[in-house]
């Protein structure tokens, strides 16, 4: 999880071309597929947007299997909904998860289509459909005890369920739980382990419980330092940890994460989504009287 990705997306270009020339297109949709998703992840958004598009064509062309249709409609639509919201997107992740139960996938291709699916309804409102897709995908890995990143993933989805629903402590629990098996399966120093510390720790500043939630993030902020692109892929720690000094009274640091947080965020997502940052800004400056 903490490795540098660098090589690994080396590898899957080379692999993409060597596929082209042996014309053998299953093998190049995958590898610009993988190659796309690691670009997106290190906030190259130029790159991951030219290879999960190279994918998503080569996909649609005969002869490619069901696991790869399904993986290159999931890495350009998901990617693409983090920055901005559109239809397309909604329709492919519908396709992606319709075409993995048809096909009968694997346990983990099917249930990622389906949490992927349901992952999107999340941030598009439909709180219930949502639910129920990620409890059908937790239903699939619980046949693999071996799958404890991925059940801590949908914990983490349904933990959001439940705070959007303002049912806070239920999020809690849920939280943790995720948090648990990220450490588990992939170090407290990971960057989703470090991602599910700072849901928490937001949830418990919505409880009045901002002083635990300094407690909990600090210690973990060198190793969110140390993640590509933190002020912008990785953005919920800072701005969870901007929230809880707000809740604590010390502004001038809070000013100081969430500034940075939108000098990034400005230049890679919409405005319309840079209202709760700004919302931590205002009661930054606020506390200071300014």
């Amino acid at each position: 999880d903490n490795g540098d990705l660098s090589d690994a997306s080396i590898i899957f270009q080379q692999t993409a071309v060597t596929a082209r020339s042996m014309g053998n297109t299953d093998a190049e949709a995958e590898s610009d597929a993988f190659a796309g998703h690691i670009a997106f992840s290190q906030g190259d958004l130029n790159k991951g947007m030219q290879f999960t598009g190279d994918a998503l064509r080569l996909s649609r062309q005969p002869g490619v299997s069901a696991i790869v249709r399904v993986r290159a409609a999931v890495y350009y639509a998901w990617n693409r909904d983090n920055y901005s919201l559109s239809d397309e997107d909604l329709s492919l992740l519908r396709y992606a998860a319709n075409e993995a139960r048809r096909e009968n996938l694997p346990i983990h291709e099917k249930a990622d289509a389906i949490h992927e699916l349901g992952n999107n309804l999340l941030y598009r409102g439909h709180l219930v459909e949502s639910q129920q897709l990620e409890n059908e995908a937790l239903a699939l890995l619980k046949r693999d005890p071996s799958s404890i990143c991925d059940q801590a993933e949908i914990y983490g989805e349904l933990a959001k369920a439940k705070q959007l629903n303002l049912d806070y402590q239920g999020a809690l629990t849920l939280w943790q739980r995720s948090y648990s098996g990220y450490s588990t399966c992939s170090g407290a120093d990971g960057r989703e382990a470090i991602s599910m510390l700072a849901y928490e720790a937001n949830n418990l500043t919505y409880m009045g419980r901002a002083q635990e939630a300094v407690r909990l993030l600090e210690p973990s902020r060198p190793y969110w330092e140390k993640l590509p692109d933190p002020y912008g892929r990785w953005a919920v720690f800072p701005v969870s940890l901007a929230n809880a000094y707000v809740g604590v009274g010390r502004y001038k640091e809070a000013e100081d994460l969430i500034s940075a947080v939108m000098k990034r965020i400005e230049k890679v997502s919409a405005s319309w989504g840079h209202g709760y940052a700004e919302y931590i800004w205002a009661g930054s400056l606020a506390g200071q009287q300014r």
